[in-house]
């Protein structure tokens, strides 16, 4: 299969680039002029040949690269744009493996873009779930102090929160009330996360996945990508 692109995205500054599956990537070219990328085919696989091309390719089928390549495709509808996955599957991996935490934002220095970040996108997450019929859990998250050397880290930890918009942390005091929230847990204090929670984001990636393809971008499962050069255009110097 050869598969023709403008650009290729790059997260976080990394080409993000998984391993196995039935068609192999031999070669990605990239280059503000034009990208090629030429797949080959197992030997145990069906004979295929296509000549597609495409203005972006995202290189890895997680959430993360489902997630870049949906708001590409609606911030730039007329651009053709391809998720290339290794696997026969989009999130086969961490993504659908992980603990399924929504993180609340408490930990993140105050100011900083991931503890603003991590409070808008647990909203953001929350409010994507509801719309999309994708089931969450506010179980909530206990911090806690079980020694009393431990207090003024966790009172930090705690102004922290208070610091980055977590909506509705609360700082627990005494076993008892720390036990009245979670039986099976005592200490000094605690801080209490109410908004923390869980999501299956595997599930969430795939709903990405399908929003994607709904708007006319294109999922290719089964290929590697194994290199990445660069080809400059006939005719631009």
């Amino acid at each position: 299969a050869r598969v023709s692109m403008w650009r290729a995205v790059g997260i976080g500054g990394l080409f993000v680039g998984l391993t196995s599956g039935l068609f192999y990537a031999n070669c990605i070219a990239v280059d503000k002029y034009r990208t090629h990328a030429l797949a080959s085919i197992r030997a145990d696989a069906p004979t295929v040949r296509t000549d597609d091309q495409f203005d972006v390719a995202v290189i890895g089928g997680g959430i993360v690269g489902l997630a870049t390549a949906r708001e590409l495709q609606r911030r730039r509808p007329s651009d053709r744009i391809v998720v290339l996955e290794k696997e026969h599957a989009v999130a086969a991996h961490q993504s659908s493996h992980s603990s399924g935490v929504i993180h609340a934002g408490i930990y993140y220095n105050e100011g900083s873009h991931r503890a603003r970040l991590c409070v808008r996108g647990a909203h953001m997450m929350y409010d994507y779930c509801a719309a999309h019929n994708i089931p969450t859990k506010r179980c909530g998250k206990l911090i806690v102090a079980t020694e009393a050397r431990e207090l003024p880290q966790l009172l930090s930890l705690y102004q922290r929160a208070l610091a980055n918009g977590v909506p509705d942390v609360q700082f627990v005091e005494g076993a008892e009330n720390i036990r009245a929230l979670e039986p099976h847990v005592t200490g000094h204090a605690a801080i209490y996360s109410p908004f923390t929670g869980i999501v299956d984001y595997g599930e969430v990636a795939r709903s990405f996945a399908r929003e994607f393809e709904a708007a006319g971008g294109v999922v290719r499962c089964g290929h590697r990508v194994m290199r990445v050069h660069s080809i400059r255009e006939e005719g631009t110097g």
